[in-house]
């Protein structure tokens, strides 16, 4: 049988390594958020600027909504 003080060192070092887990976990989850987010707005900003180079190339012409 472990010594109480060596089993509450096991116990409390486990729970500090699920904890530390559980942060990178959340790092990762939170930095493929951000990732997913940046590929959208810079898929936004382009299509907008497409429509405005084909507004001004075209002579105004054409919607910006087609």
């Amino acid at each position: 049988m472990a010594h109480p003080r060596r089993r509450h060192y096991r116990v409390a070092q486990k729970a500090v390594e699920a904890q530390v887990f559980q942060h990178e976990d959340n790092h990762r989850r939170d930095s493929i958020f951000v990732l997913l987010l940046i590929i959208v707005l810079v898929t936004e900003l382009l299509g907008l600027a497409f429509k405005i180079f084909g507004l001004f190339a075209g002579g105004g012409s054409e919607s910006i909504l087609d």
